[in-house]
């Protein structure tokens, strides 16, 4: 396993989670009010759940990075303090 995964700061995969759970509740309601949306997604990805799905995987890892980057970086300025 590499070092950058045994020093993955595990506070960004729970903002993560709990950003794209919330992601994924507002695009369940906002396409259920807009079907355009809903049928956007059929378009693209074939069914609208396999969209959410891909949207959030997406989201989840993206944030879950970019997260734990800035905690790294808020880490390190500490430190040298």
């Amino acid at each position: 396993m590499s070092n950058y995964l045994k020093t993955f700061n595990l506070n960004s995969l729970y903002i993560s989670a709990m950003v794209t759970w919330v992601l994924i509740a507002f695009m369940t309601i906002f396409g259920e009010l807009n079907s355009g949306f809903n049928t956007a997604l059929k378009t693209t990805f074939g069914h609208h759940w396999v969209g959410k799905g891909v949207i959030a995987v997406i989201v989840f890892f993206v944030l879950a990075i970019v997260l734990d980057l800035i905690m790294r970086k808020k880490k390190v300025e500490e430190v040298q303090r």
